[in-house]
C-alpha cells in the first residue's frame, strides 16, 4: 500500500494541493492524530493552543487578517464543543471557517455505547452555526464535500463548515484525492438590476452609503463608487478600515449615533452594502431604522435583502463587483456637500464620545 495514503493523510495532502492551506489550529489527539500525521508530512505549520477555544479564535483571527479560510482540526466530543463560541462567531461575522474533527467509530455512532468522547449526533450540533455540517461515512465523499466548502467560501455568505470524520474513516487507506469540481464565482446582479439601481443613484441630488462587513474586499471599489456620487460613507464595527479615516468621504464608525440616524432616515438615497443593520450596528434598543427615501441594497446573501428594511432596489451580488458595474452605470458629480457631511458626522461623533471621558 505504499502509493496509497490513511484517509486522514489525504484530506491533509488535498487542502495543501488543491487549497492552498499551510497553517492550522487545533490540538493533537489519538481521536485525530491521523490527520496531524498528514500535517506533518505535507509541512503545515500546525499551532496548538492550550484550549479548542484558543484554535477557534486563532482561526477566526487568521481568517480576518489573511482573507483566507481558518482550518480547525480537532478532535470528537470535546475538542469540538470547546470550540463552538468561535465558530459562532465566525458565522454572525460571515467569515470563512472549516472545522475538520474526528468522531466515533462508524459502528457506534448515534448508537450511545459509550465511546470516549461520544456525543448523539456531532453533526446537528453545530449545524444552526455552520453553513453545512456533515458526518462523512465514506471517505470518497471528502472531496465533494470539501469543494462544497470552497464554494461556501468563495461565491456565497461566508461562513463555518464541520466535517465530522469517524475514526475508523480516519484510519483508512485511499488513492490521493483529486480535486472536485471547478471554480465557482461571486454572484454579481443582471444588467437590468443595475441600471435601475443606476438610474436611482442619477435621479437623487444626494446619497449616503452604510457599508458593512461584506465589504472587507472591496475597498477600492468602495472608495471610486463613493467618490464617483460624492456620498459620506458610514462603515459598521465589522467595516473598519474598509475605508480609510483619512478618507474625506469617511464619516467612521459613527452608525450609533441618534443624530446621525436620524440623518441616514431623512436622506433621499440610502445605499446599504454588505450588512445586517443589526442591533450591534445601531444600539437603538432593537429598533430598525426607518428609511424616509428610497433604498438600494447590496448584498450576497439573497435573504439579507428583505431583513429589517424593504429595499426600493435589491442587488443579489459580490459588493465589489456590483459596486464596479454601478460606478460604470452613474454619472459622476462633481460636488463636496458629501465630504462636508461627513466632516460634520465624524466631528459629531467625537463630541459624544468625548463627552463621556
Amino acid at each position: 500500500m505504499s502509493d496509497q495514503l490513511r484517509v486522514g493523510e489525504a484530506i491533509i495532502d488535498l487542502l495543501t494541493r488543491e487549497y492552498g492551506v499551510d497553517t492550522v489550529f487545533g490540538i493533537p489527539g489519538v481521536h485525530n492524530i491521523e490527520l496531524y500525521r498528514g500535517l506533518h508530512r505535507s509541512g503545515v505549520r500546525a499551532i496548538s493552543p492550550r484550549h479548542e477555544q484558543g484554535a477557534g479564535f486563532m482561526a477566526d483571527g487568521w481568517s480576518v487578517v489573511t482573507g483566507k479560510p481558518g482550518v480547525c482540526v480537532l478532535i470528537s466530543g470535546p475538542g469540538l464543543t470547546n470550540a463552538l463560541t468561535p465558530i459562532a462567531q465566525a458565522y454572525h461575522d460571515s467569515r470563512p471557517m472549516l472545522i475538520i474533527a474526528s468522531t466515533t467509530p462508524t459502528n457506534a455512532l448515534g448508537k450511545s455505547f459509550g465511546p470516549l468522547h461520544d456525543l448523539p449526533d456531532q453533526a446537528a450540533l453545530v449545524r444552526s452555526i455552520c453553513a453545512f455540517s456533515e458526518t462523512v461515512a465514506d471517505a470518497q465523499e471528502l472531496p465533494q464535500l470539501i469543494e462544497r466548502a470552497w464554494n461556501v467560501f468563495t461565491s456565497q455568505r461566508p461562513r463555518p463548515v464541520h466535517l465530522a470524520i469517524p475514526m475508523d474513516v480516519l484510519e483508512q487507506f485511499c488513492a490521493r484525492f483529486e480535486k472536485a469540481g471547478s471554480a465557482t464565482h461571486r454572484p454579481i446582479p443582471a444588467a437590468s438590476e443595475i441600471k435601475r439601481a443606476a438610474e436611482l443613484i442619477n435621479a437623487a441630488s444626494s446619497s449616503i452609503v452604510i457599508a458593512g462587513g461584506g465589504c472587507v474586499d472591496a475597498g477600492a471599489q468602495l472608495a471610486s463608487f463613493a467618490e464617483a456620487i460624492d456620498a459620506p460613507v458610514v462603515l459598521t464595527g465589522n467595516a473598519k478600515g474598509v475605508l480609510s479615516s483619512s478618507h474625506p468621504l469617511c464619516a467612521g464608525n459613527c452608525l450609533v449615533f441618534g443624530r446621525i440616524q436620524r440623518d441616514i432616515e431623512a436622506a433621499e438615497l440610502v445605499i446599504v452594502v454588505g450588512t445586517e443593520l443589526s442591533d450591534a450596528d445601531l444600539y437603538n434598543g432593537g429598533k430598525a431604522l426607518q428609511f424616509g427615501g428610497n433604498v438600494i441594497r447590496i448584498d450576497i446573501d439573497k435573504e439579507q435583502l428583505t431583513r429589517r428594511t424593504t429595499p426600493t432596489v435589491g442587488l443579489v451580488g459580490d459588493a465589489g463587483e456590483t459596486l464596479s458595474a454601478l460606478t460604470d452605470a452613474i454619472h459622476t458629480k462633481t460636488s463636496t456637500a458629501g465630504q462636508d457631511q461627513a466632516k460634520a458626522w465624524r466631528e459629531h461623533a467625537r463630541a459624544k464620545t468625548g463627552a463621556q471621558f
